[in-house]
């Protein structure tokens, strides 16, 4: 396969689409658009230790440049913790998509350090993501992890190279941002950042505030980067469409049991038999549409980016 080069990568990231003249929906995605995402990067990701509570992976000060360390801290809206994983195994950082995540190698592999540095196609800056594993391996020794220094839950606790363990401080929990395709400029969002039972959920401006991150659990439920403790929840449990969509407690019910199809960019609530999708009500485009469930169709207002 053909390797991109830095400066290439750097017109791609963050990513922008085409405008379609005879497009009859403002600021819509098309079905292409989806596949363009998929082709382009896996995910564009916040990355979360699960021993760290609401700390993220991060570019120690902002600082774009080569060896700054990445650490781990406090979760925020800054492009130091957006993260881009990559089809061949790199994972570019918001901050400048020409920097990718990299292992010290002048120090031994167990406890090596990480920090960024310039992108080159490396196995220092090579990682495997095993399918349904939340964990990054280096390439340089696949029995090692990267993993949070003593599994520490303060602000600027240093990440390292590790020997596999399922400790949480080797657990990666990938929150992303969910971009509705009948406006492009709208993301899922817990309205005013509120955990609460019951909370609203909408379509909002999009931005990289922890409303708008959210958490696929291997258990299906979907977690809001504002308390990864409240679940996104149909209401009361019904089935019938045009439900209301919530915020509210994490409780394992099929309530808050969802599956994302990335193919094509639908969610699918568990709730019932029937099918029954994520929905934007009227494929409103304005910001502060509630969600609901609605019967599958394969619409606009039931297709999701996640980006």
């Amino acid at each position: 396969m053909q390797r991109h080069s830095a400066l290439s990568w750097r017109h791609h990231l963050p990513l922008t689409f085409n405008r379609r003249p005879c497009s009859t929906q403002r600021n819509a995605l098309a079905a292409s658009d989806i596949a363009d995402v998929n082709a382009m990067y896996v995910e564009r990701v916040r990355l979360r230790p699960a021993a760290a509570g609401t700390r993220c992976l991060d570019v120690q000060n902002g600082v774009a440049a080569n060896g700054t360390p990445v650490w781990s801290y406090a979760c925020n809206a800054s492009a130091a913790q957006v993260w881009y994983l990559m089809p061949g195994g790199e994972v570019r950082n918001g901050l400048d998509s020409n920097y990718c995540l990299s292992v010290n190698t002048a120090e031994p592999i167990t406890g090596a350090s990480v920090h960024i540095a310039p992108c080159d196609g490396s196995s220092r800056q090579q990682w495997v993501m095993p399918p349904g594993r939340e964990e990054l391996r280096t390439q340089l020794a696949t029995t090692h992890r990267l993993d949070l220094h003593n599994g520490s839950t303060a602000s600027g606790a240093r990440m390292k190279i590790w020997t596999c363990n399922d400790n949480d401080a080797q657990k990666l929990q990938r929150f992303v941002r969910l971009r509705s395709s009948v406006n492009w400029n709208r993301c899922l969002d817990v309205w005013n950042d509120n955990a609460s039972n019951g909370a609203n959920v909408n379509t909002f401006d999009c931005n990289d505030e922890v409303g708008q991150q959210w958490y696929f659990a291997s258990t299906r439920e979907v977690r809001s980067g504002v308390n990864p403790a409240f679940c996104l929840d149909v209401q009361n449990g019904g089935t019938a469409e045009s439900t209301k969509v919530q915020l509210y407690s994490c409780n394992c019910s099929f309530a808050q049991r969802w599956q994302y199809f990335p193919e094509i960019g639908t969610i699918h609530s568990n709730v019932v038999a029937a099918s029954r999708c994520l929905d934007v009500p009227n494929a409103n485009p304005e910001a502060g549409a509630n969600v609901q469930i609605w019967g599958s169709n394969f619409g606009l207002a039931q297709r999701w980016l996640k980006m």
